[in-house]
Order: C-alpha cells, then sequence, then structure tokens
C-alpha cells in the first residue's frame, strides 16, 4: 500500500495527500453487496450445517437477531452491533439479555 501511495504521490502534485484522503473516504463509503453477502453465508453457515436440512423459520429468524445484536469484538466498528451503526441508537444491554427481554414466557 505504502509502496504505491509512494509512486503516485508526484503524479498528483501538491494536492496528493489531500486527494488520498478523499479517496480512502469514497472508498469506505461504499458498500459492496456481494461481500455482505458473502459475510452473512460465512456467518450463518455453521447454523445452518449443524441442523442437516432442519432449519425453520424461527431458526433463522434467531440467527438474524443476534448478528444485528452482537458487538462487533474488533476493527473500525468495535464496540458496536449493526443495529447501533444503523440506527444511531446505542444498546442498553447485550444480544443475549434482549432475546431474553424479547421472548415472551409461555
Amino acid at each position: 500500500c505504502d509502496f504505491w501511495l509512494n509512486a503516485v504521490s508526484p503524479l498528483l502534485g501538491e494536492n496528493a495527500p489531500a486527494q488520498i484522503s478523499e479517496a480512502f473516504e469514497q472508498f469506505n463509503g461504499m458498500v459492496r453487496s456481494s461481500s455482505l453477502i458473502e459475510m452473512v453465508n460465512s456467518q450463518i453457515r455453521p447454523y445452518l450445517n449443524s441442523c442437516k436440512g432442519h432449519t425453520t423459520q424461527e431458526h433463522l429468524n434467531l440467527i438474524m437477531f443476534y448478528h444485528n445484536h452482537h458487538r462487533y469484538k474488533s476493527g473500525k466498528r468495535k464496540g458496536k452491533a449493526p443495529i447501533e451503526i444503523l440506527t444511531g441508537e446505542k444498546l442498553e444491554k447485550n444480544w443475549l439479555q434482549l432475546l431474553f427481554d424479547t421472548v415472551s414466557p409461555t
């Protein structure tokens, strides 16, 4: 990465740092749906494989709830859940406590 940035900087002239910064900001803002789909597939595949073809809608709903409410452990989104990023509102409890609050006693 540094090699290519050093190689392109003289070609961009005096505004190189600003242009490079702008390019990285635009790349970070891009949503790549195929990457998103592959990420979701890779996360739910172990759960689906363990079911051996007996997956119910309730099971898929549970996976979806976990995915939307668990907090990332690393990266630039560390400590935030996807639902927090989407809504901008901080979750007061972890995903398991929220699940227990959501499920009504039978």
